[in-house]
């Protein structure tokens, strides 16, 4: 069995082997972090590897999935006052719907 490491070049970079190495890793690779700002900073959606990475493709909006759940839901613009009356009707006319079946007219 060989007893000196090996070393060699992969995409430019310099990997040294431990002698007796197997393809298994013995440690953990530092997990990447986005840095802070950035959309996926703390996404639970990247994969636990040492370089970044997402499960998602990329939209072709550009846009992120995890990022679009982020954010605040939009609010619905104000009613006008005979929005407000309509509603007022409609939930009137539930409850007396509602009396109706209790006394039990059809």
């Amino acid at each position: 069995m060989n007893t000196e490491p090996i070393t060699y070049k992969r995409n430019g970079v310099k990997v040294t082997m431990p002698a007796g190495f197997y393809g298994i890793s013995q440690g953990h690779p530092t997990v990447y972090q986005y840095p802070k700002g950035h959309p996926c900073h703390g996404c639970p959606y990247t994969f636990q590897t040492n370089v970044p990475s997402c499960m998602f493709p990329a939209r072709r909006d550009g846009g992120c999935f995890w990022h679009d759940l982020k954010k605040p839901e939009q609010t619905a613009p104000p009613k006008t006052a005979r929005q407000e009356a309509a509603d007022k009707v409609f939930a009137f006319i539930k409850v007396l719907e509602e009396v109706k079946k209790r006394k039990g007219y059809k």
